[in-house]
């Protein structure tokens, strides 16, 4: 495989392996390291560079998945036996690409916001259970608990629409592309 269409599908994860992996790991050593060094707002924005690499990579690694899934952007060269890269553009913006990194971004989300939402339910649980045996709480905790529980809930509604509306709209995508493939879903 990687001999017959390694020339476009290394093309993706290469700028994966470039571009984002290396912003990921820089940003990721900036906030590990710049714990005490950086100003809290430049450390903040450190995590957040990490989440933005996070998703270049998301992007890029679906982008050759995508190709494998619907090949675009290549032209075959028989005597060679093997096809090259002739559009990038086709290869990391094709219809299927788009459609399944929003579907997987907006799952990751849902997922992440179910995530804090068990997290601060538990600690809202041991709160109560603190409460009802006279223990005091701390209230600043508390308060943060039931703020995050809120957050996570909303997150959890809009990203759960969110991937409803993406995983159709992947199925129409792939129906299209990929009849014979969803008919055999579909039994």
């Amino acid at each position: 495989y990687s001999r017959f269409v390694g020339d476009v599908f290394g093309a993706p994860l290469a700028l994966e392996a470039l571009l984002a992996f290396f912003f990921e790991s820089t940003f990721i050593g900036l906030w590990i390291f710049g714990w005490d060094k950086l100003p809290k707002k430049i450390h903040c924005a450190c995590i957040w560079m990490v989440s933005i690499g996070t998703i270049l990579s998301t992007y890029f690694i679906l982008a050759a998945n995508s190709f494998m899934q619907n090949p675009v952007g290549f032209s075959l060269d028989k005597a060679a036996g093997k096809a090259h890269l002739t559009d990038i553009g086709a290869v990391l913006f094709q219809k299927l690409n788009l459609v399944v990194v929003a579907h997987t971004l907006t799952a990751a989300f849902l997922t992440g916001s179910a995530f804090v939402m068990g997290i601060s339910a538990i600690h809202l649980y041991r709160a109560a259970r603190r409460q009802r045996r006279g223990r005091p709480n701390d209230l600043k905790q508390v308060a943060a608990m039931r703020t995050s529980l809120r957050l996570g809930l909303v997150l959890a509604v809009i990203f759960g629409l969110g991937t409803a509306i993406t995983g159709d709209k992947l199925g129409e995508v792939m129906f299209e592309q990929q009849p014979m493939k969803m008919a055999a879903a579909e039994a």
